[in-house]
């Protein structure tokens, strides 16, 4: 069961017009197909290839902590996020914190609050970027 303010932001989610996937943070990455309608880029483990390598990846960018150097790809939070090929960064009410919601948003992302979860629309990746991100995590 989730809470009512993460499901109001997998709610918009799914209501959002245009196309484009999410990198989520915690447990709500599986939910994420499901209930934001969207394609997730660290969803369940049956599902997601390389699933283990992404949540430790997507937990090091939109919450902090890098357990290992390089799991970034040496690129900032935001960057990396956007080089997932992600449109929107959701950050349930576990990870969304003043400095998570900072790491992420650039001057070009726009920031949706729902009480203690919060959507960030992310930046367009570089092309570059989404080539090495793909190939060491997958495509």
């Amino acid at each position: 069961m989730i809470g009512a303010d993460d499901s109001r932001a997998l709610d918009w989610l799914s209501r959002k017009r245009g196309k484009g996937g999410v990198i989520a943070a915690g447990a709500l990455g599986p939910l994420v197909p499901t209930l934001g309608d969207r394609q997730v880029w660290n969803g369940h483990w049956n599902w997601s290839p390389h699933a283990a390598e992404r949540r430790t990846a997507a937990r090091a960018a939109l919450v902090g902590g890098t357990p290992h150097p390089g799991i970034l790809l040496g690129m900032s939070p935001a960057r990396f996020a956007s080089a997932t090929g992600a449109r929107f960064a959701l950050l349930g009410c576990g990870a969304s914190s003043p400095p998570a919601v900072d790491r992420l948003a650039t001057p070009r992302s726009s920031i949706h609050r729902f009480g203690c979860a919060t959507v960030i629309e992310l930046a367009p990746a570089r092309q570059g970027d989404l080539a090495a991100v793909a190939r060491r995590y997958g495509s």
